[in-house]
């Protein structure tokens, strides 16, 4: 692997570890200003991750010809998102709560997750019921 490459994947590795760092402190100190984790009404919640990619082809360096004499490159090196998930939550009212949970590939999106949960108190007693 040629230097210039190993230094864009090694910044890139860095970018996704300061992301990671900046997303936990984040969290970290909201959770040490409130005093309970739990959801308030009104509250959305984003959370997800994204994986990137970086493939480096030691043949995108060999230009070849085809049969009308136009150079054509193999391979070529390339960055992408390889996968991304993201989960939304939305605590509606103290009794309501949401969540959808995304899965996105290269070339593929899937639901994980969906569902409702409600919450009833009847005098000392609740009762949850979650649908999805």
């Amino acid at each position: 692997m040629r230097k210039a490459n190993w230094i864009a994947a090694m910044v890139l590795c860095l970018m996704c570890m300061t992301l990671s760092a900046t997303v936990q402190a984040d969290d970290v100190a909201k959770s040490a200003a409130s005093s309970s984790n739990e959801m308030k009404s009104g509250d959305i919640k984003f959370s997800g991750y994204i994986q990137a990619r970086y493939e480096d082809h030691q043949n995108s360096e060999d230009a070849t010809l085809n049969s009308s004499g136009a150079v054509v490159q193999p391979n070529d090196n390339n960055i992408y998102i390889r996968r991304g998930r993201l989960k939304v939550e939305y605590q509606a009212t103290k009794t309501s709560k949401f969540r959808i949970y995304f899965d996105g590939a290269k070339d593929d999106l899937k639901l994980l997750e969906a569902w409702i949960e409600l919450k009833k108190k009847f005098g000392q007693v609740e009762a949850k019921a979650k649908i999805g």
